[in-house]
């Protein structure tokens, strides 16, 4: 079976993610406009999950999933904390 078709998808879906820049450009936006990517931004994680279940099955999809959801919490609560208790710099 040739894989590369399907790591093509994954890996074109994702290209060049970068979530600073979503960061930035979520502060531009006023609040009317954000909520006008609320629905089309719905779609996607269903969309996601339609795939892994297809690729891996509905229980692995499941796991890939609350797993990533964790993970992501948790590089966000680090990051938060890291901000927080960053060390002071020394004068040169």
């Amino acid at each position: 079976m040739d894989t590369s078709a399907i790591r093509a998808r994954g890996e074109w879906a994702f290209a060049d993610f970068e979530n600073l820049n979503v960061v930035g450009d979520r502060r531009t936006l006023s609040q009317e406009d954000l909520d006008k990517l609320v629905e089309p931004a719905r779609v996607r994680p269903l969309q996601f999950c339609m795939f892994l279940a297809a690729l891996f099955g509905e229980d692995r999809m499941e796991k890939l999933i609350t797993s990533s959801v964790q993970q992501v919490k948790a590089l966000r609560e680090n990051r938060r904390t890291s901000l927080v208790h960053e060390p002071a710099l020394e004068d040169e």
